[in-house]
């Protein structure tokens, strides 16, 4: 669905089926460990780089003009996409809205853990006048994801795996050596595995009067993806993956809903600082920082760049931008893409 005209609560949907295991490391928590899912400006600089590598950096840099950037604030960006989350058969996950569900205390220490609830369980939520307090029975990967009644049913399905059996991460013995005295160094680096039927999945929205044309772009881009893998250590074969047809999937919002949830990355323009936008929110910052791979010039460092994270909620409907985040010098324009996907949701903010 691309004809500028989705509707809040309705995306497109890719299942990112995994072929093998996959590598989203996070700076600062070490190579032996690793993220559980790729964030959305990971999703998208990948897309972005494998536009280059099939059309060149002059086609890429004309698409990339279209969106919203420190340099352009008005544009209005073709797409916005959200980060992965897991699924487990026909069971998708969402991020936790950061409010406390529930009135009393007896489930205060149980829900701090939850990062994921299933899609028909937000649903249920956005229908409740009192949110509703999660019980124990419900809660699947050691507390981690809250799912619905309705889901147990499709995960009984699942060769008896829990639900995060489509994450089981392990450590993965290396070695390393020196060029200099050919001394070898022993390291380990961390790897996510799905189980049979799980893996990945992410949510676009395409609108504007090229949303067509952008979401070919994209499907291009992800057919490519899937050969040459997402994430780290693509060289050994990781990250390689299968990647479904687009599916038009409707979150069941409610009329009156008028909280946004954040469903990936967001980095505000400027504009909507100075207007209003973190008034009354409730968010959690994250630093993205790493390192540029291109082939114009040698591996560095990017610039870091603080974004608000997939959960966060804000009193109205962001929009965000790209992050410039070449270092002094490099030859081309580097981004992190802080563009807001969003679905609306009751008014949490003053529960």
């Amino acid at each position: 669905m691309a004809d500028g005209g989705q509707q809040e609560g309705t995306f497109v949907a890719y299942r990112l089926s995994p072929r093998g295991p996959f590598r989203f490391g996070e700076r600062g928590i070490g190579l032996e460990e690793t993220a559980g899912f790729p964030r959305s400006d990971t999703l998208f600089s990948a897309i972005v780089s494998a536009w280059r590598l099939m059309e060149g950096p002059q086609r890429t840099e004309e698409r990339l003009a279209a969106f919203p950037a420190e340099d352009r604030p008005d544009a209005d960006p073709p797409f916005a996409i959200s980060s992965a989350f897991p699924y487990a058969g026909a069971v998708r996950l969402l991020p936790r809205p950061l409010v406390r569900f529930g009135r009393g205390d007896s489930f205060a220490k149980a829900q701090k853990d939850v990062a994921f609830v299933s899609w028909a369980r937000m649903e249920d939520l956005m229908r409740s006048e009192i949110l509703d307090e999660p019980h124990v029975d419900d809660l699947r990967q050691g507390g981690v994801v809250w799912i619905h009644p309705a889901d147990i049913g499709a995960m009984s399905a699942m060769s008896g795996s829990d639900l995060w059996a489509a994450g089981e991460s392990a450590t993965i013995p290396r070695v390393t050596i020196d060029r200099a005295t050919s001394a070898s160094a022993l390291y380990f680096q961390g790897q996510v595995w799905f189980a049979a039927g799980c893996g990945l999945y992410f949510l676009a929205r395409f609108r504007g009067d090229h949303a067509e044309e952008f979401q070919g772009y994209v499907e291009g881009a992800l057919e490519m993806l899937g050969m040459e893998g997402l994430g780290g250590r693509r060289s050994a074969g990781l990250g390689r993956f299968e990647v479904s047809d687009p599916e038009d999937v409707t979150l069941s919002i409610p009329r009156d809903a008028g909280t946004a949830l954040l469903l990936g990355l967001y980095h505000p323009t400027l504009r909507e600082v100075t207007d209003g936008i973190l008034d009354g929110a409730r968010y959690r910052l994250i630093t993205r920082r790493g390192w540029i791979a291109s082939p114009d010039d040698n591996r560095q460092r990017r610039k870091s760049v603080r974004m608000m994270c997939e959960g966060s909620l804000l009193r109205r409907p962001p929009v965000g931008q790209l992050a410039s985040v070449a270092p002094d010098g490099f030859p081309h324009p580097v981004y992190r893409s802080g563009l807001a996907l969003t679905i609306r949701c009751p008014e949490w903010l003053n529960a």
